[in-house]
């Protein structure tokens, strides 16, 4: 990926979406399509208007963007275990947005050619110290990221610029009652109180299960002995600092840098002064104190008189270093001295004295010697400088271009990542076959995961990943999938699980069924059968964590809030390995409106409970669009996956 979609990452989140309903954002990815369609053919239909494979291809990539910026390193085992279903998800975001462009193209909302210059800069070039990277070599390199022509991504913004406007009327028109703000506060501060009781099943108790009962466990808990995934792999890294020396520059990139950022290459007004230090005694006395200012009004007077002001400071300063060269401070930037010095040397003229300074040491008097304008440095100054910026900003692009052409090459021969080598760059080689997770060098965290994301069909070819701003070039030597061990291998293991859930299925329901029938008995009852009792601690959907019990799971909270009456013991287990937890509400207490705390938050949650109501009103109107439009999907398309 070029350096500027890595730079900036936010873009992500803005470009060709809409975040009401489901953050529908398009970036660069993994293209997980594979299915060989001919990204020109027609798809999809919505009120005759026809979208490509390309345009799904988009969404479903900025899709799985969006999944992996959410769970990182995790992505594939939570776009496993949460069935994602992502191409479903590019299909309806895709459906939407259209449906959006078409009713903002029908009320007439359009962006201007300014609107869209402004959108480029401020989402696409703008550098973390708010300075403008854009450049036309820049733009060249992002339209070529993207695989889009200028006017195609130009047309892309101005619907999106479009299709906010059509989103930010429906935001403006909820407005919440204070009846809205007062029912979500409630809802949010109400105190949950509640007892955990957490037992440990005692396997000795258990009799041995029977071979038969062992086998059926173990089949059907088999994926609780598996050994994960395994993959070993060829792997050539391309840091960006290589690629410096090769970035081209014209000179129109340098000048139009350095006028974009003219702030950052102009130098602040410089003061030239000398100064008196005069310090409070180390202990706080009063009188000691008063005569420190007494002192530093007398050599202030003295100054004024027209007495040399290095003679002055020899007689009266304290500050040593300074006192040695006659006070001078040397030239001072403005901003770089404490407000209170800051303020009188701005104030001072040439020549002059000033006020008398107190700080929280002590006394300071300043004479102005000179004074320097603010006045940008010259370009011939900054030159290197702004080169040396530039050339670190591009190289992630040439070096994911240069292992883009490696890439190409590689395919087009059908030859593998180490043949495909210029002379002088080598493999690496991992030492050992990697579960996801386990990454060959410490630098390079997410390789492997990325890794196993490649699709089955290309998992022996060498591959492009892309790491932050580093590309790198994998190919798969070898992928062990999943594996279920033999019984025997792990009959032990699974004698150990048998026991222990027997174990805690029969005290949890025992104890359960008890609490259930009498609530008053809860703690009693659980303490009888050695179960560490923690409570009553509070939660509540602002808080939803206690340290008094800091094993609460997500599971826990939910049922806990959902509970709608006090002394009530929640009606399941929660069971967490070899121990289990019961839980009881002891109270429900509702945040009391009119409390003078309370009422000053209002305004918060009248913030958030007009968010919830924009993004009812941005769903539901969207639903009603739907509704009244004509929609053909490609059965293929779901086929395909």
């Amino acid at each position: 990926m070029i350096k500027f979609i890595h730079r900036n990452k936010r873009f992500i989140t803005v470009v060709f979406a809409f975040i009401a309903v489901c953050f529908m954002i398009t970036g660069v990815g993994v293209d997980i399509l594979h299915n060989g369609a001919n990204p020109n053919e027609d798809l999809i239909e919505v009120n005759g208007q026809e979208l490509s494979a390309s345009d799904l291809n988009r969404s479903e990539r900025g899709i799985e963007s969006r999944y992996r910026q959410m769970f990182g390193e995790n992505f594939a085992q939570f776009a496993s275990s949460l069935n994602l279903n992502i191409r479903q998800q590019a299909i309806d975001s895709l459906i939407d947005r259209t449906i959006l462009d078409q009713e903002a193209s029908q009320l007439g909302f359009a962006a201007s050619d300014d609107a869209v210059r402004q959108y480029l800069l401020t989402n696409f070039f703008k550098g973390s110290n708010e300075d403008s990277s854009f450049s036309p070599a820049n733009y060249r390199n992002l339209l070529q990221g993207l695989g889009m022509s200028a006017p195609q991504f130009e047309q892309e913004i101005k619907d999106e610029i479009a299709r906010t406007t059509l989103i930010n009327i429906l935001r403006d028109a909820a407005v919440p009652t204070k009846k809205d703000s007062e029912s979500l506060l409630k809802r949010q501060k109400t105190k949950y109180s509640v007892v955990a009781a957490t037992m440990t099943a005692s396997e000795a108790a258990v009799p041995a299960p029977s071979e038969t009962d062992l086998k059926k466990y173990y089949e059907s808990h088999a994926t609780e002995y598996e050994i994960p995934a395994q993959v070993s792999y060829s792997y050539v890294t391309f840091p960006p600092i290589e690629f410096e020396k090769e970035v081209q520059l014209t000179p129109q990139d340098v000048e139009f840098f350095y006028s974009e950022n003219a702030a950052k290459y102009t130098t602040p007004e410089q003061i030239h002064a000398r100064g008196i230090k005069l310090l409070y005694p180390k202990e706080s006395d009063p009188k000691k104190m008063a005569a420190v200012r007494e002192k530093a009004t007398k050599a202030r007077e003295e100054a004024l008189s027209g007495a040399k002001f290095e003679d002055i400071v020899a007689k009266y300063s304290d500050d040593l270093p300074t006192k040695i060269l006659g006070g001078d401070l040397g030239w001072i930037k403005k901003g770089d001295k404490p407000k209170a010095i800051d303020e009188a040397l701005t104030k001072t003229a040439p020549g002059a004295i000033s006020d008398l300074i107190e700080t929280d040491y002590g006394f300071e008097i300043i004479k102005v010697e000179e004074k320097k304008a603010s006045a940008p440095r010259p370009l011939d100054e900054v030159k290197a400088e702004i080169e040396k910026e530039l050339r670190s900003r591009e190289a992630p692009a040439y070096a994911a271009n240069r292992a883009r052409e490696i890439l190409q090459q590689a395919q087009k021969n059908g030859k593998s990542l180490t043949e495909s080598l210029p002379a002088g760059i080598t493999t690496k080689e991992t030492s050992e076959p990697l579960p996801q997770g386990k990454d060959p060098e410490v630098t390079l965290v997410g390789l492997t995961q990325n890794v196993f994301m490649i699709s089955a069909a290309d998992r022996l070819k060498p591959t492009l990943i892309e790491l932050g701003e580093l590309s790198v070039l994998v190919q798969v030597k070898e992928y062990k999938d999943p594996t279920t061990p033999p019984f025997e291998q792990v009959k032990d293991k699974v004698l150990a699980a048998v026991k222990a859930e027997e174990a805690l299925n029969t005290k949890a329901q025992e104890l359960l069924k008890v609490a259930q029938a009498n609530p008053a008995t809860f703690t009693t009852e659980a303490q009888a059968r050695a179960a560490k009792v923690v409570g009553p601690f509070e939660i509540s959907r602002e808080e939803s964590s206690s340290d008094k019990f800091p094993t609460m799971t997500q599971q826990m909270r939910t049922a806990v809030l959902k509970s709608d009456k006090p002394h009530q013991v929640v009606d399941r287990v929660f069971a967490g390995g070899k121990e289990f937890t019961l839980l009881k509400v002891e109270e429900i207490k509702a945040p009391v409106i009119t409390d003078p705390k309370n009422s000053e938050e209002l305004t918060k949650y009248k913030t958030q409970a007009s968010q919830e109501l924009a993004n009812n009103m941005i769903t539901s109107t969207l639903e009603l669009f739907k509704s009244r439009s004509k929609i053909d999907v490609n059965p293929s398309l779901m086929e395909a996956q």
